[in-house]
């Protein structure tokens, strides 16, 4: 709905949902995934909106055709910490440092992608950093990296954390920003909901 309104349209939508059923699906799909981090973001902000589970994929519908997407499960129960994202922040600044990938504005999704399969292929772990719309050119390099079948090893998406930083032009405004966790050796698990989701897209 991001391409007839706006962040705070959704966020309302959201909120509207999120009064009677247990859990709500949100989906944001190609260069609409910014925009749906920071309706979700605006709806944790002012309601109690948690985020249940959070995951990135690849999907095919007739209308945008094959494409990258943010799925979010939303409840009003507390959010629970993810395992790996706790161990890979428990690490020291310098460790954690060498282990980031910032993308910035201008970055080639080919850079970013040989940048995660050259970290992976001498680290377990590895965290990548978006804000913005290289949002978009994160989740793509990521999915390339994850589901392509282009590493040497499988590699998981094990953590993925949604949330919004000051604009650097204007601190007191917030943009959306999206942190993503990956190791090396294992599959991407999924949320039981998360193949039903996918099939009720395909269906529209």
């Amino acid at each position: 709905m991001l391409e007839t309104s706006g962040p705070r349209e959704l966020s309302e939508q959201i909120i509207q949902g999120i009064t009677s059923p247990e859990i709500v699906d949100v989906v944001g799909i190609g260069s609409g995934i910014p925009g749906v981090i920071a309706a979700v973001n605006l709806a944790r902000n002012i309601a109690r909106v948690n985020i249940k589970s959070v995951t990135l994929d690849n999907i095919s519908i007739p209308i945008y055709g094959n494409q990258e997407a943010i799925f979010f499960e939303l409840s009003r129960e507390p959010e629970v910490e993810i395992e790996s994202i706790k161990n890979f922040d428990s690490k020291s600044e310098m460790e954690k440092a060498q282990l980031t990938i910032s993308v910035h504005k201008g970055d080639r999704i080919a850079t970013i992608t040989n940048q995660l399969l050259f970290k992976l292929s001498r680290n377990t772990e590895v965290k990548i950093i978006a804000s913005g719309f290289t949002i978009v050119t994160a989740v793509r390099a990521i999915l390339q990296v994850a589901t392509s079948g282009i590493s040497r090893e499988p590699i998981s998406i094990s953590g993925v954390v949604a949330t919004s930083i000051s604009r650097r032009d204007n601190p007191s405004k917030k943009i959306a920003a999206l942190q993503v966790y990956l190791e090396s050796g294992h599959e991407t698990v999924y949320p039981s909901r998360h193949s039903e989701v996918l099939q009720q897209l395909i269906k529209r």
